[in-house]
């Protein structure tokens, strides 16, 4: 689900891709747009379209994003104007905020100038891989709690008028960007907003369903405590490895009722009692029953990672983590074309009904089942500490294996 009108439109109104298609009136990838070079189109997302591109005047790559004045909805280009003015603040009190290089209007579009960040968005990986490791998580959570306690400590005399915090408004894994050397970066200010001394609160009517509060949902306004639901959401769906809430049906209505009830989905048992803990307060529907600052969350955080028991649990996860990326990538071999197809190869054309056929299919899963059973068998040796998760995980393929090995062994037996 994109960003979008909350209460107006329906879920997918605003659907973020990697692969859309330029906006009119912009020439596409190798043309100019200003004094730009526009290298590749990265995505679309509400109103802008965002570049990979080149400034000739610091002579580095930029990420551009793009904004047609002339759209229907003004309200939605006022909020990236603010949001822009609003990033270049968080840019120079946060190490965690994408800075911007440039901003202004030119050729009918209003254009945002940022550094460009190496890596890939967390919403990219967690499509791959689920959850993350434990200790990973934690960590990506603690980096998100530290960017919030900058953004609430801005000075009143800061570029944004009186501001005494800056409130993100829509952290999601699609606004996290994984870098290369393991931090976070934010993106995507537009629809950030600031909160003088004085105020409680402010209106925002746009924001990602999934991630906003049951109180925003209900008033319609941000607060300090905003992007702090959005944080523990975020911090639910890198441990368990899916949202915390969600419609069966995929109705919107339901959706938001499932928010505002506080309908979390179960967590698993096998999550440390003390992290779970921490997971349902953060996510109650309840304002003063949650953590009343981004400290009190990170503090909470930090302590449950030294704990023996998310020691324990951590060491095993990333052991039947690394498990799974090693099947994930193992290979087979095709036997009617002569290639070596991955499993993610095979699923894919499995899934779009492609070039497989049927007995092709069948001997290429059975090979791929029997080789990952060998990997797993020798792993599960090695990594004495997940032993019995392991062997439960996957009892029925060594049930299949010892059926099968047993007539070679008794033929063994024989010849002796």
């Amino acid at each position: 689900m994109g960003t979008r009108r909350l209460k107006d439109t329906p879920a997918d109104d605003f659907p973020l891709t990697e692969s859309a298609a330029p906006p009119k009136g912009v020439v596409r990838e190798g043309a100019y747009y200003s004094r730009f070079r526009l290298d590749k189109h990265v995505a679309r997302g509400g109103a802008a379209d965002v570049y990979l591109a080149y400034d000739p005047q610091i002579n580095r790559e930029i990420a551009l994003r793009l904004v047609r004045i002339d759209i229907q909805d003004q309200e939605l280009l006022a909020a990236e104007r603010l949001g822009t003015v609003l990033q270049r603040t968080a840019g120079g009190v946060s190490s965690e905020a994408a800075k911007v290089l440039d901003y202004g209007e030119a050729e009918g579009f209003f254009f945002v100038a940022t550094e460009f960040v190496q890596g890939e968005s967390l919403d990219q990986v967690l499509s791959r891989s689920g959850g993350l490791p434990s200790r990973r998580a934690i960590a990506i959570a603690i980096e998100l709690c530290c960017f919030i306690e900058q953004m609430q400590g801005i000075a009143p005399n800061s570029p944004v008028d009186r501001a005494a915090l800056l409130i993100h408004g829509d952290i999601k894994p699609h606004n996290i960007i994984v870098t290369g050397d393991a931090t976070i970066k934010i993106i995507d200010f537009g629809i950030a907003r600031s909160l003088s001394h004085a105020a409680a609160s402010t209106q925002n009517l746009f924001g990602t369903l999934p991630y906003v509060a049951p109180e925003r949902l209900q008033s319609g306004k941000v607060d300090k405590l905003s992007d702090l639901w959005s944080v523990s959401i975020v911090l639910y769906q890198m441990v368990v490895g899916r949202l915390p809430f969600g419609s069966s049906s995929g109705d919107y209505a339901e959706f938001e009722r499932e928010i505002a009830a506080g309908n979390l989905r179960p967590i698993p048992e096998e999550i440390p009692r003390t992290l779970a803990e921490i997971i349902r307060k953060s996510l109650d529907p309840k304002p003063d029953k949650r953590y009343s600052s981004a400290t009190d969350l990170r503090y909470a955080l930090e302590e449950v990672s030294k704990t023996s028991e998310f020691l324990q649990w951590s060491h095993t996860n990333e052991a039947s983590a690394q498990v799974s990326r090693e099947t994930s990538t193992a290979v087979v071999y095709d036997h009617r074309t002569g290639r070596v197809l991955r499993r993610d190869e095979i699923q894919s054309r499995l899934d779009h009904n492609k070039d497989i056929n049927e007995s092709s299919e069948y001997d290429e899963l059975h090979t791929f089942v029997a080789d990952a059973s060998e990997r797993i068998v020798r792993r599960v040796d090695s990594v004495a500490s997940s032993v019995s998760l392991l062997r439960q995980d996957f009892a029925e393929i060594i049930k299949l294996l010892a059926t099968r090995l047993e007539p070679s062994m008794a033929t063994v037996e024989k010849r002796k």
